[in-house]
């Protein structure tokens, strides 16, 4: 039992509580205070269940010898930072950037200390149109952009130049994992997780280029794509869209939506994320509803730049792993590693 500090009534001992019952409240409370929780479970799923039943995801940590567990735990929990077989305080700037998940996380989900978080404070525009020097090399990005050349629509140069810099981003810096330090004996690995269901916002207003390069971003991203229209808009560019997207099949949706509606569909967890093209085409009611059920509504004018468009798309994570027994290598001995100075 936690006991009050003699001579201070707001300084109190540590307390463990084991017996404690899922769905409970203190299984369910976030408590800003010395209070261990202890909760017993048979398998490791049920372990990454309890830690993602909570809805709060800032920092969990797994010690374990089995790498095949380090895989499933590290594929499965919803945590921003993670930690094994080591401490899970002390995140160090690029070593470990901060921030979390669900109930824990803020925005889209850039971390403190990392490459990307000074961005969310700047605004950034495209200098003009740029031509691609290839087509993209995915196939349905490919087909789509053969298909813009076959019958070019407005801002088609634009869009194929877009097209091409996403999937560049995405092979180089959203699809890789990357360890700035490789120090010896522990992996500090930054990486990024495709948001899973992201509604690109149309409005009348919206430009081809807006449409289509939204659309593309998300699917590189590897996003499920939802094209969410208002009722009666006729827009030559959707329609253009559906028909070069059909070899996409159930990566890409189309549907039409008022903006309660798609209010009701946040409120409902349907919705990871939306994304309309600029900030005054936003409705008010879509980001209430986005910030009642903690998610991310992006407003932010389309760029046609991958390494700051696809930042809309994904979430940041960090993972930091003790892979030595003892300063025993191992198997990784002769791995080519940075000394610690």
């Amino acid at each position: 039992m936690p006991q009050p500090a003699e001579g201070n009534p707001c300084l109190w001992t540590p307390g463990l509580k084991y017996g404690v019952k899922p769905g409970s409240y203190t299984h369910m409370t976030e408590f800003f205070g010395p209070v261990l929780a202890v909760m017993r479970f048979e398998k490791l799923s049920e372990a990454v269940a309890l830690v993602n039943q909570t809805g709060y995801g800032l920092t969990s940590g797994l010690e374990s010898l089995d790498e095949r567990e380090w895989d499933y735990w590290k594929n499965h929990i919803r945590a921003g930072n993670l930690y094994i077989n080591r401490v899970t305080t002390g995140a160090i700037v690029l070593r470990q950037p901060f921030g979390g998940m669900g109930q824990s996380g803020f925005g889209p989900g850039m971390k403190a200390g990392g490459p990307n978080y000074v961005a969310q404070f700047m605004d950034f525009t495209d200098r003009g149109t740029t031509q691609a020097s290839s087509l993209p090399q995915t196939p349905t990005l490919a087909a789509l952009c053969k298909g813009l050349q076959a019958q070019p629509l407005e801002d088609d140069a634009r869009i194929i130049a877009a097209a091409a810099s996403y999937e560049h981003n995405q092979r180089e810096e959203f699809g890789a994992e990357h360890d700035h330090f490789r120090l010896v004996g522990q992996d500090n690995v930054r990486r990024y997780l495709a948001v899973g269901d992201v509604r690109v916002r149309v409005d009348t207003h919206d430009s081809p280029f807006d449409i289509f390069a939204r659309a593309c971003a998300a699917h590189v991203a590897g996003c499920r794509v939802v094209i969410s229209t208002p009722p009666g808009l006729d827009s030559a560019a959707v329609q253009r869209l559906e028909q070069l997207t059909e070899s996409w099949a159930g990566a890409i949706e189309f549907v039409e939506e008022t903006d309660a509606q798609l209010a009701e569909a946040i409120a409902a967890g349907q919705v990871d994320r939306v994304r309309y093209a600029a900030p005054d085409r936003a409705s008010l009611e879509v980001l209430q509803a986005g910030n009642a059920a903690n998610g991310c509504v992006v407003s932010v004018p389309v760029s046609a730049e991958g390494r700051l468009e696809l930042l809309w798309y994904v979430r940041e994570q960090s993972i930091s792993t003790d892979y030595h027994r003892y300063g025993n290598l191992g198997m990784r001995a002769d791995e080519a590693r940075a000394e610690v100075l």
